[in-house]
């Protein structure tokens, strides 16, 4: 019986450097109904097979995609190719996504957060974001048909989203942390028109401040892919007939099915929170490509001292 693939699934793009996964859109996958949606948005005329997706920009959509399905630990995911606009596919592969719940629940970011937008070159007041779960609200308005969803390791990363499409008046993708003092924060992105901002322009804290928490978030992911070789071959048998003078041999065809499959570790190794200027850019979680989780650890203390342009 072949897997289910539908779900709310976390991307990762990997970025020009070959070696860094930022943090991608949020795909919501229906096999049934044979939808796929990005961000809140339809996709045109995907391909959903039993074990892989793909679309084309050609179609009228922002993107090309082609990737291929796979169940690991119990989680599904994908693993494959993105091209923004009507850029050609990559070489190699460059996006991948997970479906998993979030490891803590949503009542641990219960709390109001004091939220802040950047507006050019300078972050604002923007209200509040009150979490009482399973209640959202942003400046007074109930959130409808958010995604709360999330992956894990060593540490934890809570993703919550909503989007226009939903019936609200925006496009939020936030993740939730702890800084040094204990106070719930969080960081992402909001916006209404046009593509996900390419770096971070929405933050929060529950600490009573009339200023922008002056944090920035680093989160070390360990992605890695391996491919696994399955063979299968039919059995030889061997039909002999013997007739009064002739004798007649059937040997069946030996016939070699090899299936290869990509298997994707998706790890998150460290969420570290550190001071950094007021009104600096909240840079956008990066994933390393290696899977050393002390090697990640430090690279993620050195990226939060200073971040990096990811």
């Amino acid at each position: 019986m072949s897997t289910n693939y539908s779900g709310n699934y976390m991307s990762f793009i990997l970025e020009s450097d070959g070696k860094t996964w930022g943090g991608g859109p949020v795909i919501v996958v229906n096999m049934g109904a044979n939808t796929v949606t990005l961000d809140g948005v339809k996709i045109i005329n995907p391909t959903i097979t039993a074990t892989s997706m793909s679309w084309l920009a050609s179609s009228g959509n922002s993107s090309s995609a082609s990737v291929s399905f796979y169940v690991n630990s119990g989680n599904n995911g994908f693993f494959g190719k993105i091209a923004e606009g009507g850029a050609d596919l990559p070489s190699t592969s460059n996006f991948s996504g997970i479906s998993s719940a979030a490891p803590d629940d949503l009542s641990v970011w219960n709390g109001t957060y004091n939220a802040f937008q950047k507006n050019g070159s300078k972050w604002t007041s923007d209200g509040t974001v009150v979490i009482s779960s399973p209640n959202v609200s942003y400046n007074g308005k109930d959130i409808g048909n958010y995604v709360y969803q999330g992956t894990s390791g060593t540490a934890n990363l809570d993703q919550l989203s909503w989007f226009m499409s939903g019936g609200n008046a925006q496009n939020v993708i936030i993740e939730f942390a702890k800084d040094s003092s204990g106070y719930l924060t969080f960081f992402g992105d909001n916006w209404v028109n046009g593509d996900q901002p390419s770096e971070n322009n929405f933050t929060g804290t529950t600490k009573a401040t009339p200023e922008p928490p002056t944090i920035t978030v680093v989160v070390a992911i360990a992605i890695s892919s391996s491919t696994t070789e399955t063979t299968e071959v039919t059995e030889v048998t061997e039909v002999t007939e013997v007739t009064e003078v002739t004798e007649v041999t059937e040997v069946t065809e030996v016939t070699e099915v090899t299936e290869v499959v990509e298997v994707v570790e998706v790890e998150v190794v460290e969420v570290i929170i550190a001071e950094t200027e007021q009104n600096a850019p909240v840079k956008k979680p990066a994933a390393s490509e290696s899977v050393n989780a002390d090697a990640d650890a430090a690279a993620a203390s050195k990226l939060s001292r200073k971040p990096s342009n990811s």
